[in-house]
């Protein structure tokens, strides 16, 4: 009986073509539910997230660093052990250790808003009902009727909105990216294809592209025997 082999992910896996034996496809919890399953649970291999490595995804190899690497004063990127610091403005240095300049206060705002940044380079988050790079003008606001202050939909319904209408500044819900909140997360092939296939898109418009012995929309239903 002759053996055939499929390069899948730089893996090498028997395949018995004459066998009539029923196939049950493999699932994300052969790869201990930390990445994707491709092939049959007699032949499969794990494409892991990442963070993640071995045959089953079940080692974690690097320790993944974390702001306190950077002094909590920037994003850190990279491993515990090899890892590069975004510090946030005002700081700087390989771990944001140094402050760039005196830390700007409330007051280099007119007391109407959130300061960051330093003396020399700062931006202003207004409080409601003031706008300006200093927050210096106070809008009149009608009772019962928001006027000038900025609001959800102003940051495409997906973020909370600080400042005005003028100048709106955003805090995104997680997930979401851009200065109005208008680019939308990835989705997830566990979530999204049930973890039998691979997602393409986003959370709102995506596609499924079934593993092997998966097939429907969401990779939910199995057409194999077993």
């Amino acid at each position: 009986m002759s053996k055939y082999f499929i390069n899948l992910a730089s893996y090498h896996l028997p395949v018995n073509k004459d066998s009539s034996a029923p196939l049950t496809a493999c699932s994300a919890s052969d790869c201990n539910n930390k990445g994707l399953c491709l092939g049959t649970k007699n032949s499969f291999v794990c494409a892991c997230q990442l963070g993640y490595t071995g045959p089953r995804c079940d080692t974690t190899p690097f320790n993944l660093c974390d702001p306190r690497d950077c002094n909590s004063n920037g994003l850190c990127l990279g491993t515990k052990n090899k890892f590069t610091c975004a510090c946030y403005l005002g700081y700087s240095g390989d771990h944001c250790e140094t402050i760039s300049g005196t830390v700007c206060e409330s007051s280099d705002c007119n007391s109407a808003g959130f300061c960051i940044g330093t003396k020399k380079q700062f931006s202003c988050v207004c409080n409601p009902g003031y706008i300006g790079d200093r927050c210096q003008t106070r809008v009149g606001i009608i009772p019962g009727f928001e006027g000038a202050i900025c609001e959800s939909k102003d940051c495409s319904g997906n973020g909370i909105c600080l400042g005005s209408k003028l100048i709106p500044v955003c805090v995104c819900t997680p997930g979401f990216l851009g200065l109005r909140c208008e680019l939308e997360p990835l989705c997830n092939s566990l979530l999204h294809c049930s973890g039998n296939g691979i997602c393409l898109g986003t959370v709102k418009s995506y596609s499924c592209i079934c593993n092997l012995g998966w097939t429907g929309v969401t990779c939910a239903a199995s057409n194999l025997l077993g």
